[in-house]
Parts: C-alpha cells; structure tokens; sequence
C-alpha cells in the first residue's frame, strides 16, 4: 500500500467515527461491548459444546483472533485486548482438551468484512473476501485435521537474553550492560517455546547462576 493510500485508509476511518459517533471517543460501556462480544461470546460458544465433545471423546473448535490481537494496534485497546485474550484461552482449551482428541485452533484472518468495508479500501475488501478464509475453518474442523496450527502459523520467538546471577543486587545500570544480549535474535540462541514449562526452563536453568562472593550494591 502507497502512503497517499494509507492515508485515505487513515482518514476514512476518521471520518466514519465522527459520523457515526459525533467525535473520536470510546466510553467504558462501548468499550465493555466490545469485550463482551468478542471474549465472552468466544467463551460462551466453546463453553456450550466442551461437556458434549468430553462425552463423545472428539469434537473440533476454531475460534478467531485478529492480526491487531497479535500485534496490538492504534487506538484499538479494548478490541485488541479482547482478541488478545481470546489466544490464550484457545491455547488452554487446547492443552485441556488433548487428552479427549478435543482440537482447539486459532485463525487470525485479514478479511473483508462488512466491519472493515468501512475503514478499507474496495480493492482491500474484495481481495480478503470471508470465502477464502471458509475453506481453512471447514479443514481445521474436519476429522482429517490432526493439527493444532492454522495455514500460516505464527510462533513466539524469544531470544537466548542473559543469565544474571541470583545473589546479585542489580542495578539499572547492570541491565544496561546486557541489553544488547536481551534483544539479540541473531546470535543463534534465540528460542521458540510453544508450552510454559519450555518458557521457564532457561528461568530454572539459571536458579544455580551465583557469584562466589555476593557484591553488595554501592549506596
């Protein structure tokens, strides 16, 4: 997309909000809304059908995040938040439901909707029509899926970072130190955990990491 067309984009969603709320504000009870909808709605439906799929050993359930759910996005707290929530939930439905062959996916579609016609381009619309999205859920809800990912899969990566010693006080300036080792993701250390306990393992890894002589910190 062009910057004249980012642009466009821009102040189309502008000019949508003013016309349809009077200015550009978000009041706690819309905000409420859209949380309600998205997480509890999502929540709602999966509850419905957990007890039955249990019962049947088997059962399929996609639920949809948002790219701005991953990624976050410009005044979108409340949505984003919402469609944040809605990974992790699906992820421990996921772990929870394994042991019943119970299959928990995510999709995080960019889509042309009769909610992004509004802020977007036709060209954009007619482009990520809903039809293209259908073929992925109608799969992922099918017997033949045996996986939990979604057409394009998005991990968490992390980087290898550094292990500082336990009976240290640290000071923002030993921080500042290895901050280049924290946000390093090219060193070939870097990690993609995909459970918790792979996430705390470096963290248990480095409980032994001490000094011979603890240094106090200087006053």
């Amino acid at each position: 997309m062009s910057d004249a067309e980012f642009d466009q984009v821009i102040a189309v969603q502008i000019k949508s909000a003013v016309d349809a709320f009077g200015g550009v504000t978000s009041s706690w009870q819309t905000r409420d809304l859209v949380i309600a909808v998205r997480l509890r709605g999502t929540y709602k439906c999966a509850k419905a059908v957990w007890p039955i799929f249990q019962k049947q050993r088997y059962g399929r359930i996609v639920t949809t995040c948002s790219p701005v759910g991953v990624y976050g996005n410009f005044g979108q707290t409340n949505y984003c938040a919402a469609k944040a929530t809605i990974m992790g939930f699906t992820k421990t439905l996921a772990f929870e439901g394994n042991k019943y062959d119970i299959l928990c996916n995510i999709i995080v579609p960019s889509s042309g909707t009769s909610m992004t016609m509004t802020i977007s381009l036709k060209e954009m619309v007619d482009a990520y029509k809903p039809d293209y999205i259908a073929p992925i859920v109608g799969y992922l809800t099918s017997q033949d899926n045996t996986d939990d990912g979604w057409a394009t899969e998005t991990r968490w990566q992390r980087t290898g970072g550094h292990g500082l010693p336990t009976n240290v006080t640290l000071t923002p300036e030993d921080i500042l130190a290895k901050w280049d080792m924290f946000i390093n993701f090219d060193d070939g250390r870097a990690t993609y955990p995909v459970t918790s306990a792979e996430g705390m393992a470096t963290l248990m890894a480095n409980l032994d990491n001490t000094t011979a002589e603890p240094v106090k910190s200087k006053l």
